[in-house]
């Protein structure tokens, strides 16, 4: 790639203005690579390397936006050995925008689904108890 601000935020299908001012089109997915966008409808979690895709995302959620946003991502992740996609796995990232760009801050990943079940078991019991102690 002719530019090193490329390195920094590029993502394959997506025109990019280098510093320099010139115009790029990503045609190649560039591995390792964190993508800043403005909007939040463009952020994934998606990632190639050597033309295949090692993380696959299988849906999104946005739970809250603004300056800080939180959001849900459902994915699989590529197994080379087993030639195969893993079971389902999530992740909560959060990303702050400064700016003008999204940039991720943190993230927690959630590494199956009985995971899920127990967090979701958990939050529920938390949040029937809150209820519970506001309504006595």
């Amino acid at each position: 790639m002719g530019c090193a601000c490329l390195r920094a935020c590029a993502q394959p299908g997506v025109a990019l203005r280098c510093i320099t001012g010139t115009m790029y089109r990503i045609v190649q997915p560039v591995a390792g690579l964190r993508v800043m966008t403005e909007s939040i409808s463009e952020l994934e979690i998606t990632q190639w390397e050597d033309g295949v895709e090692v993380v696959k995302q299988v849906a999104k959620q946005v739970l809250t936006q603004g300056a800080w946003s939180t959001i849900v991502y459902q994915y699989q992740e590529w197994d080379a050995k087993k030639n195969a996609y893993s079971p389902m796995r999530f992740t909560i990232r959060r990303y702050q925008k400064r700016n003008g760009l999204y940039k991720q801050r943190s993230k927690f990943n959630i590494s199956s689904t009985d995971q899920a079940n127990k967090l979701i078991d958990i939050l529920q019991q938390w949040v029937k108890s809150d209820t519970q102690d506001v309504d006595a």
